[in-house]
């Protein structure tokens, strides 16, 4: 068992510098850069993201119908970037659920490709659904785990925090408006 162990040990740290050599030859920081999204930003963003979770489990039914429909995924665009922003999450429940969000846009984006290339008959449609239902499945994360970190006194702040954004459209648009320009400023670095 311990040989097994150190194996993956030491496997993990070949694959971590190889993953260093990669983002060098691609003329990046050898090290991705930190997550920044501040926990009650995302549960904010979260909740935004949520109303997008009606339209894909439509969306999938039509995929499990057998047929491929073409959507305007450009009226998603809000939905995407806020996904964007809780990719970057500091909160992984939140992370999680950005990530479901941007892979069910995404695989709206590969089936409009099928159709726009006309290759509807050679669509594995079985696949698509798969990835959405995975897709779903994040995106449907509890993120309230995200909230406590062992010190109630911080998860009172926290949850404070939360209901201000909520409460104060000023305070909640200086906050995105900063997360957005960071997530500009170090999209080459991802």
């Amino acid at each position: 068992m311990a040989d097994t162990l150190d194996m993956i040990r030491a496997d993990n740290e070949s694959l971590k510098a190889r993953l260093r050599e990669l983002r060098i030859e691609q003329g990046k920081s050898p090290e991705a850069p930190p997550n920044f999204v501040p926990v009650p930003l995302s549960i904010v963003l979260v909740e935004r993201v949520r109303s997008f979770i009606p339209i894909a489990i439509k969306y999938a039914s039509l995929l499990a119908g057998g047929t491929l429909h073409r959507v305007d995924t450009s009226k998603f665009e809000n939905y995407r970037k806020d996904a964007e922003l809780l990719c970057r999450s500091n909160g992984l429940w939140c992370s999680l659920v950005g990530g479901g969000v941007y892979a069910i846009i995404r695989v709206m984006d590969d089936v409009n490709a099928i159709i726009d290339a006309g290759e509807e008959e050679n669509a594995h449609i079985p696949g698509f659904l798969r990835r959405f239902h995975f897709a779903l499945e994040l995106a449907r994360h509890d993120v309230q785990h995200d909230t406590w970190d062992g010190y109630e006194s911080e998860t009172r702040l926290t949850r404070e925090e939360v209901e201000r954004l909520k409460n104060d459209p000023a305070a909640f648009q200086a906050a995105y408006d900063a997360a957005l320009a960071h997530c500009e400023a170090i999209k080459q670095e991802v």
